[in-house]
């Protein structure tokens, strides 16, 4: 009995120290809010965070607490580690503000009101971040201009995986926005910001969502699957660009210009397999131009007297085409550019110059005067050849110009 007993007494010697060391352990990653002060110093100067220049912070083990930065012009290197919350409310993960030139790089955050959060701030840089189920916001930025938001990951997130509140002027390129339950981008008051190569799924509501937003750019986005719509500008969005994004299968709409946003630009985007491709009610003078537009419910749907829309240069294959109601919008370019193609037109091309002898009517406010004969050929040029061709054929238009003065101005003279 006397040696059981010794067993015994050992392996529950062993157990108390073994759940010791595993509570040690915890217990040193649950620490206070850590400090990058504005003199460099980190408070408490025990936290998992280290510095040999006071410009690389690097975190050296998990945080169950926020990091507050007062420093400028500083990299935070998260080395894959996890700052995590207790999904207080108003809790952030990182907090910016009023911070200019400060890098976040490689930290997981989860389970804050708000992931990371930049107000009043200033050319920043978030990349390679993985922000999850945290209880509002993924990343936000509110009056916050020059910031760049690029290669993070914002998924489950309670709200929006991404916003921007009175906001200019920012990249957001280049994140993977999945899941979130809400939208996954959102803009309010926002302008000249470039929102660009987004990978943005499966988001309870849109994929991006504008509120009284202009001047933004919407880019070669990939807006799939999610539950409403893929993208929805909203009261007064107006002169946004959206070209080259691939916008499919979202529930309800491809995109949406609704209320007053007007004067924006839709081309070069692939909207299919929605209910209806492009929706627009009390919105004008938008540009539709070189969009393909397939298997919906709808190709594009007018109502509440949208006018002086011009659609031209598009490529619809739906069952049904188009609906406007109350609506007169212009839906060619004129001779001979031409109109649109219309997977239903079944009208010849007697003198073969691509364009169909006979209109294609709507109603009695809406025709294409030309239909297009074979679907418009949308050019896909990559972005980074643009301007230097831009350049080359700006240089040749020169030469040209030059070398036709030179010889009337020989002419004129009389020099051979």
């Amino acid at each position: 009995m006397r040696k059981y007993r010794l067993i015994f007494a050992l392996l529950l010697l062993l157990s108390i120290s073994f759940v010791a060391s595993i509570y040690k352990t915890e217990s040193s990653e649950v620490i206070g809010a850590i400090y990058i002060k504005a003199d460099g110093s980190v408070d408490p100067p025990t936290a998992p965070i280290s510095t040999n220049d006071n410009v690389t912070y690097t975190v050296t083990g998990n945080i169950n607490d926020s990091i507050v930065v007062e420093k400028n012009n500083i990299v935070v290197d998260g080395s894959c580690y996890t700052v995590q919350g207790t999904r207080a409310y108003l809790s952030v993960g990182i907090d910016l503000t009023g911070r200019n030139n400060v890098t976040v790089k490689n930290v997981s955050i989860t389970a804050f009101f708000c992931g990371i959060r930049l107000s009043w701030s200033l050319g920043n840089s978030l990349s390679g971040n993985n922000i999850t189920a945290n209880t509002e916001y993924g990343i936000w930025l509110r009056d916050s201009s020059n910031n760049s938001v690029g290669g993070n990951n914002t998924t489950a997130n309670n709200h929006y995986g991404i916003r921007l509140d009175s906001s200019s002027n920012n990249s957001v390129k280049g994140n993977n926005i999945t899941a979130n339950d809400c939208h996954g981008i959102y803009l309010f008051y926002s302008y000249d910001n470039i929102v660009s190569e987004n990978d943005i799924t499966a988001n309870t509501y849109c994929g991006i969502y504008t509120e009284c937003s202009s001047n933004n750019n919407f880019s070669e986005n990939n807006v799939t699957a999610n539950m409403d719509s893929g993208i929805y500008l909203f009261s007064s969005s107006s002169s946004n660009s959206l070209s080259g994004n691939n916008v499919t299968a979202n529930t309800h709409y491809g995109i949406c210009l609704v209320t007053f946003s007007n004067n924006n630009s839709l081309s070069r985007n692939n909207i299919s397999n929605t209910s209806c491709g492009v929706y627009i009610p009390y919105s004008f003078n938008n540009s539709l131009s070189e969009n393909n537009i397939a298997d919906t419910g709808c190709g594009m749907y007018f109502s509440h007297s949208s006018e002086n829309n011009k659609v031209y240069h598009n490529n619809f294959n739906n069952t049904c085409q188009v609906v406007s109601v109350n609506s007169k919008n212009a839906w060619d370019d004129g001779y001979p550019s031409g109109g649109n193609y219309w997977s239903d037109y079944n009208g010849t091309d007697a003198n073969l110059d691509g364009i169909g002898d006979t209109p294609y009517v709507f109603d009695a406010n809406n025709t294409d005067h030309y239909p297009l004969m074979m679907p418009y050929a949308i050019p896909e040029l990559p972005s980074f050849l643009i301007l230097p061709l831009f350049m080359i054929a700006t240089l040749l238009t020169v030469m040209v110009y030059r070398r036709r003065k030179v010889r009337c101005e020989a002419k004129v003279s009389g020099t051979p």
